[in-house]
């Protein structure tokens, strides 16, 4: 069996420690966290407590891995509000350079723009359970969702594989 290699950035956060624990009985997977705040404890055999930043910025790096599971962020309006800054070169400024080391043959999985659909004419088939993506997203009423629907924006101009979770 072929062993696919997984980079989960934001591994101590709550999606990113439950993914991890979720793939960590797997074989046929060799998974790296990195997270460079505080969070879930963990007991990892690949882990680097720094920004993703760092290991991103590496050529070398980013080629390892066949998936990168992308979830560090300032993940929500209160952290964006705190530190404006900080939001923007984390949220978008490090996302782009992210997309720009992607190689073709990787595949980019990473936390979209779910809490913008708020007045949304999307809202009602979200409600509804359906799920669709027809509807276009409200304006953002926050920098947290600026930065997010700047990162679908990055993602769909990038010509990669990616794929934004919206998380509900």
């Amino acid at each position: 069996a072929v062993t696919k290699r997984i980079l989960i950035t934001g591994g101590r956060g709550y999606i990113g420690a439950a993914l991890c624990q979720h793939l960590g009985g797997r074989s046929d997977l060799e998974v790296t966290l990195v997270d460079s705040g505080a969070g879930r404890a963990w007991d990892w055999r690949y882990s680097y407590h720094i920004p993703y930043q760092v290991v991103t910025s590496l050529e070398v790096v980013p080629a390892r891995f066949d998936v990168i599971v992308h979830l560090a962020a300032h993940s929500s309006v209160p952290a964006c509000q705190d530190d404006p800054v900080g939001a923007w070169a984390n949220n978008v400024t490090g996302f782009a350079a992210l997309l720009d080391r992607l190689h073709p043959e990787q595949r980019l999985i990473y936390a979209s723009s779910g809490s913008v659909y708020h007045n949304s004419p999307a809202l009602l088939e979200v409600y509804m359970g359906l799920a669709r993506e027809r509807g276009a997203l409200a304006m953002p009423l926050a920098l947290y969702d600026l930065t997010k629907r700047t990162m679908d924006d990055l993602a769909r101009l990038a010509g990669k594989d990616c794929y934004g979770l919206r998380f509900g």
